[in-house]
């Protein structure tokens, strides 16, 4: 049997852990549609999610357990997103996730007579690229100006500047050039 890590969530109190996922899923059901990233961010900041500044999340990004979650400045995720992060995400700086992409940090073992839940932390890389509908299982490190292409199953780390795509994600190319641009924010409200 493997090792198994248990969920962020395991250092609250009960009755604490109770009331906080209560408030997150009011957040993930009514606060993360209303239109003001303003309203958004403070109400997933007084969960404890890590926002940089400039960071941004389109309206309907669904996040599981934002005490998990660390976004830094320039990063940008795109709508009806869902970011697991009972295990911990980290999403460094100018990361483009696009809509509808799906990062999973937890997991059960199947050869465990109890089921049991393993919970991974993903990290990804500054100037990383996931595209439209990915998804990124736990455990998995998708390194710096790396890109995902759309549909993809991430599986394993994904070094530096490559490109990967396909159901689990193979190597496709090297990224011919090293990223120098800041992702921005939209300037409307969305």
């Amino acid at each position: 049997m493997r090792e198994h890590h248990e969920s962020l969530s395991h250092e609250l109190p009960y009755a604490v852990k109770c009331f906080y996922f209560a408030f997150a899923l009011f957040g993930n059901v009514v606060i993360n549609k209303i239109p003001s990233r303003h309203i958004r961010f403070g109400y997933y900041k007084l969960l404890g999610a890590k926002i940089g500044p400039n960071a941004g999340f389109s309206r309907r990004v669904e996040i599981s357990y934002p005490r998990g979650l660390s976004i830094q400045g320039n990063a940008s995720v795109g709508g009806f997103s869902l970011l697991d992060a009972r295990g911990g995400i980290t999403i460094g700086k100018n990361v483009n996730i696009s809509s509808y992409t799906k990062l999973i940090t937890g997991s059960h073992d199947v050869d465990d007579p109890k089921f049991t839940a393993d919970f991974r932390p993903i990290v990804v890389g500054d100037y990383a690229w996931i595209s439209t509908g990915a998804i990124v299982l736990q455990g998995v490190t998708i390194g710096e100006g790396a890109v995902v292409a759309a549909g993809a199953v991430v599986t394993r780390d994904i070094p530096p500047y490559e490109i990967w795509g396909g159901v689990p994600a193979k190597f496709i190319r090297k990224r011919e050039c090293e990223p120098a641009y800041h992702c921005k924010k939209p300037r409307f409200l969305y």
